[in-house]
């Protein structure tokens, strides 16, 4: 199996070639995926800081090592290993470009099997590299015994079955290497035939060394007809709701990824038809209103995100479900707010809903003490702060609420720079503290370091309440969002640099470990003992070359939502 799944991904590493490398791409692909080799990544990439990184000297002893142990575990036999060391060599001076076209049927899940997926692969040739040896060597790889003649389009093709999948030898047309794979390839041979007219890719992903694009509006047609035959005569009028939530307004989707100066630059771009919005309205509402949450943003802090989002888009959304259902509804809107009152002793649209002020600011909290880590650290620990429409009235609320459920008992509190800190423990969870600003609730998930963000944002806080002006963003972030519009409305920022000390700490806690038992990590097997060095020595050259810290900037309106990340 790990023979065939090699066999089939090999090629998804080469890329860049002759005039309309999209050729052998079939008729409307539902996602259309196109990659350079790894000569074109070294030369446009090499050059940004990340790509200086990665190609640092004592990278190459612990990147070989991985490489080998892969290798080893491939399941590739001895018989084998050698067609897979020449196309190994052959891919690292690559410079072409592939071309990788899926196509999905999805009418199977009218009668609750899966949807059937077929692609095609084609390897343009790069005015160096013979393709026809390539084709030789992953011949030889391919698992299964004979091979069947079948016809895909113009060409004539041997097909491998294995299981439910089929997967033909490749053949070289028009120079370039191309083949085929899909459940039950013999009967999609017609979906995956190259299309009359030439596929047209966004103008602007043809600018860097990878990108891929999801057309959307025939997935959502194919899954509507699927989903109302399969729920017709359903109490629950079940596509209507899909209809409801619109879903089918975000029609296409793409990402890409290219040199953006001394950055590695990437862009994820989502569009949208005109009309209704529905659950976009929600989550990722049309505005160029940059973020006030941030002011409250300690100096320094280098992996957060912060968004907008539409509480009253929400509230509308809820009622409109509910006035769809009906009668189907197991419960009335009614019945299900005089049960969270009850509950909690509030109104779930005037004392929740309508008390949040459309930002979500998340920083995130990562446990680099190997004595502080325990199971929950990483997945716990974060802080959020909410920025309130009245702050005084949710303090009385939330207040409520927990006197309601009888969380309050054991409620704790402390006072901290002009603010009071309430300390819960919850039955099932950790730790969880919050405080109340003039116009934001902040809370706390989590031990250290949480219960010191939590404190450092309660500083800038206060120094906003001075009217002093807020902590700067780090000067790394900063850079990084130098000469872009200013009209952005969400930020994310990742540190790569904090995360992998983490992941330190993490393989000191397991080494610690097996030493109680007299035992190391190489006894763990796998590769737990190459991951110590490789971390350490990645995690110093991405501080080394300012590759660290990945920044995204989000722009949104109502037709196109949009991320420029850089690293």
């Amino acid at each position: 199996m790990l023979r065939f799944i090699g066999a089939l991904f090999v090629p998804a590493l080469l890329a860049h070639g002759q005039s309309d490398p999209f050729r052998f791409l079939p008729t409307d692909p539902a996602v259309v995926l196109s990659t350079s080799g790894p000569a074109v990544w070294r030369e446009q990439l090499g050059g940004t800081n990340l790509g200086k990184a990665l190609a640092a000297p004592g990278l190459k002893k612990p990147m070989q090592e991985l490489l080998a142990y892969a290798w080893k575990e491939s399941g590739i036999d001895d018989g084998l290993r050698a067609h897979g060391d020449k196309i190994q060599e052959w891919l690292l001076g690559y410079g072409g470009k592939i071309v990788v076209g899926l196509t999905i049927d999805w009418s199977p899940l009218a009668n609750d099997r899966s949807p059937r997926l077929a692609m095609s692969v084609a390897v343009h040739p790069d005015g160096t590299a013979d393709v026809t040896e390539l084709a030789t060597e992953i011949t030889a790889l391919l698992p299964g015994h004979g091979a069947a003649d079948v016809r895909i389009g113009d060409h004539a093709v041997k097909l491998r079955v294995v299981g439910k999948y089929g997967i033909t030898e490749p053949i070289v047309q028009e120079g370039s290497l191309v083949f085929w794979w899909g459940h039950a390839l013999a009967a999609q041979t017609e979906r995956v035939k190259p299309a009359e007219r030439p596929f047209e890719p966004a103008a602007e992903l043809t600018r860097g060394v990878a990108f891929v694009q999801m057309d959307l509006a025939s997935t959502w047609s194919a899954l509507r007809d699927v989903f109302g035959r399969a729920t017709e005569g359903s109490p629950v009028p079940a596509l209507k709701l899909f209809d409801l939530a619109a879903v089918a307004a975000c029609t296409r989707f793409t990402y890409s990824m290219f040199a953006d100066g001394p950055h590695l630059g990437q862009e994820l771009i989502a569009d949208f038809a005109e009309g209704a919005r529905g659950i976009y309205d929600v989550i990722a509402p049309p505005t160029n209103r940059q973020p006030r949450a941030l002011r409250y943003l300690p100096a320094n802090q280098a992996s957060f995100s912060v968004f907008p989002y539409d509480a009253a888009a929400l509230h509308t959304l809820y009622q409109q479900v509910f006035a769809l259902l009906g009668d189907s509804a197991p419960m009335t809107r009614e019945q299900v707010e005089e049960a969270f009152t009850k509950a909690t002793k509030l109104r779930l649209n005037e004392d929740l809903l309508a008390l949040l002020d459309g930002e979500w600011l998340q920083i995130d909290c990562f446990v680099t003490n190997p004595e502080e880590l325990d199971e929950e650290s990483d997945a716990e620990n974060a802080v959020f702060v909410l920025p309130l429409r009245d702050a005084a009235q949710a303090m009385k609320n939330i207040d409520t609420a927990l006197r309601a459920r009888g969380l309050h008992a054991g409620r704790k509190s402390e006072d901290y720079n002009g603010s009071k800190v309430w300390r819960l423990s919850v039955p099932g969870a950790g730790p969880i503290e919050y405080s109340f600003l003039r116009d934001a609730v902040v809370v706390g998930i989590g031990k250290e370091p949480a219960e010191r963000v939590l404190r450092l944002v309660l500083d800038a806080a206060a120094t906003h309440e001075r009217g002093e002006a807020a902590a700067p963003l780090h000067p790394t972030i900063v850079g990084k969002m130098k000469d872009l519009p200013a009209d952005w409305c969400g930020l994310t920022a990742s540190n790569v640099g904090e995360a992998a000390e983490m992941m330190s700490a993490a393989l000191s806690m397991m080494r610690a470990g097996l030493a109680e038992s007299d035992q190391t990590l190489e006894d763990a097997g796998g590769v737990w003992h190459l991951l110590p060095d490789a971390i350490a020595t990645l995690r110093a050259e991405l501080v080394r070359h300012g590759a660290d810290i990945g920044v995204g900037t989000i722009w949104s309106t109502k037709a196109r939502w949009r991320q420029l990340s850089r690293w």
